[in-house]
């Protein structure tokens, strides 16, 4: 089977990072390490092989480049394929909890 080279670009770094933050708000340090350790590990396992199985994401028309997305829980990946590389460059996750924490 054919392996690729996952990349998380900064972007999506910063994506984990501010979930990281939340989480550590809400669940602890440690159940938000955890989960910081899983996102990485699930984006380089699932995208590390074919990654042409996820779908092209909604808004692919708007990008000159093709745009796929992978579901991760409640998160959205966004990434694209060049050659034997991914690239994922968004990682956003759906709002879950009260409007309190957003006031």
């Amino acid at each position: 089977m054919k392996r690729f080279k996952v990349i998380l670009l900064p972007t999506a770094k910063a994506d984990i990072q501010t979930s990281y933050e939340w989480g550590c708000r809400v669940w602890g340090v440690r159940q938000a390490n955890s989960w910081s350790r899983e996102m990485y590990k699930e984006c380089k396992e699932r995208l590390g092989s074919m990654p042409e199985r996820f779908p092209l994401a909604p808004e692919n028309d708007e990008f000159p480049i093709e745009v796929r997305q992978m579901l991760a829980g409640r998160y959205r990946i966004l990434f694209t394929i060049k050659s034997k590389t991914v690239y994922v460059f968004h990682i956003q996750g759906a709002y879950v909890g009260s409007t309190d924490e957003i006031l």
